[in-house]
């Protein structure tokens, strides 16, 4: 077989002389012989160096073949520049520096990456180490997006990653992250180390006013920390407060009616069996409850249903609160949508159960922005779609405790990316002494 065919079958540059290959126990050894170069110097760019002969072979890793780890053994080669006296050792366009692996091992592992699997099933994969994975996710760089959509969609995530702290030797690590996405077509813009106000609006003041003013809708929940970064950064936005957010606090007030009711009935068997097991029952809408409640008896579940809400007057108040609220989601004109969203809050202020009372105070607090949601028909759904991944790429992971290797590897499997061709790339026909990093471009957003 002809040498050219050999070295692309083994993803190699053509001038490289491929030796015989050694086996081993468990890895393949192939000798290669670099062809002669003309160096340049790193520190001053000089072309003048002068050869120091072999310092010894180097032994690299390369893309496994047949599940067999594959190394790569070669003569290194050591030079002298006389002007700025310096030595410093060749590394050769295909060898990726400082891991020690080929370009296109690095391609493998850095393609990997970009899907959610977890890291020790990369290694397997490519017959390396976990570290070596962990090098390959540090040694990119992943810039910003280069402009702002016309509708953003901010919500926050249970992260746990952070910087890690030398004199605690611990990991400082907030409980939250902020999760930003463009709410027209669902791509991630990026992912901020916390929730905090001073975070939000630093990331956003980054960018120029002529980008921010671009944003037309912002939407997110009913924290005054986003909301409060909305009207300062973007006081021309349309401020959407997600309907389903909502639902969740409504959702949250059933469940701690339920709760109190299940402590304060603890010592009555009787009481407390009904309450018990009861949650899933009461959130259930009811256009929803013939067709979940069918394969568990819906009659005999219909009936718990209304011996439950007959016996606990609050539980009734708190769920009639709910469901109310869902009816009102149905109004298809703002006039009618404005009359119940003002009757159901007017109703509930009043309301002699705590809960239900702080949910129509809250409710009214939001109400304009609520009603935003609905007429510009903008919600929270591809920041809540995203945040379900980041979770789940999170549980395989078994938690992630480095907060800028999460973003990497977020952005990677669930972002917008493309290689770009740099000269301290990869795919570069040169590399920089100093910059060893891969560049990830985000793709140019159409929101016309």
């Amino acid at each position: 077989m002809p040498a050219k065919t050999v070295n692309l079958l083994v993803s190699l540059p053509q001038e490289l002389d491929i030796g015989k290959p050694i086996k081993h126990e468990h890895s393949l050894e192939l000798p290669v012989t670099p062809p002669k170069v003309v160096p340049v110097c790193p520190h001053c760019h000089s072309a003048g160096c002068v050869s120091k002969g072999s310092d010894g072979f180097q032994s690299i890793r390369h893309v496994p073949s047949g599940n067999v780890g594959v190394f790569l053994t070669f003569k290194k080669q050591r030079f002298y520049c006389p002007e700025c006296r310096v030595s410093f050792t060749h590394h050769y366009s295909w060898q990726h520096h400082p891991l020690p692996i080929t370009d296109a091992l690095y391609l493998s592992i850095l393609s990997d990456l970009s899907r959610p699997v977890p890291i020790p099933d990369i290694a397997a994969k490519n017959c390396v180490t976990d570290n070596i994975v962990r090098g390959v996710l540090k040694s990119i760089d992943i810039p910003r997006c280069p402009a702002l959509p016309e509708i953003v969609c901010v919500d926050d995530f249970h992260g746990n990653a952070g910087v890690y702290n030398p004199k605690r030797k611990k990991w400082d690590a907030p409980v939250f992250q902020t999760c930003v996405v463009d709410g027209a077509s669902g791509r991630i813009i990026d992912i901020l180390r916390d929730r905090s106000s001073a975070t939000v609006q630093e990331f956003f003041l980054s960018f120029p006013e002529s980008q921010r003013k671009n944003v037309k809708f912002y939407s997110c929940d009913m924290s005054g920390i986003y909301a409060a970064a909305a009207r300062k950064i973007f006081p021309d936005a349309v401020l959407c407060i997600d309907k389903f957010h909502v639902v969740q606090w409504l959702n949250l007030a059933v469940d701690a009616v339920r709760r109190r009711l299940q402590n304060e009935f603890r010592n009555d068997t009787k009481k407390y069996q009904k309450l018990k097991d009861s949650r899933l029952m009461l959130l259930t809408k009811e256009c929803n409850q013939r067709a979940y409640w069918e394969a568990y008896g819906y009659e005999e579940k219909l009936a718990r249903l209304q011996t439950l809400l007959a016996e606990f007057p609050d539980l009734c108040e708190v769920f009639d609160a709910l469901h109310e609220y869902h009816f009102f989601c149905k109004a298809d004109t703002e006039p009618v949508r404005r009359l119940r969203l003002t009757e159901w809050v007017n109703k509930y202020l009043s309301s002699d159960v705590e809960e239900v009372r702080n949910a129509a105070k809250t409710v009214q607090n939001w109400k304009e922005n609520i009603l935003n949601s609905f007429t510009h028909g903008i919600t929270n759904g591809p920041v809540e779609a995203l945040n379900n991944q980041i979770k789940r790429l999170k549980k395989i992971s078994c938690g992630v405790h480095d907060f800028e290797s999460f973003r990497k590897r977020i952005l990677l499997c669930f972002g917008t990316t493309s290689f770009i061709r740099n000269q301290y790339t990869i795919f570069g026909e040169k590399r920089a002494s100093k910059s060893n990093k891969i560049y990830i471009k985000k793709e140019e957003l159409n929101h016309d």
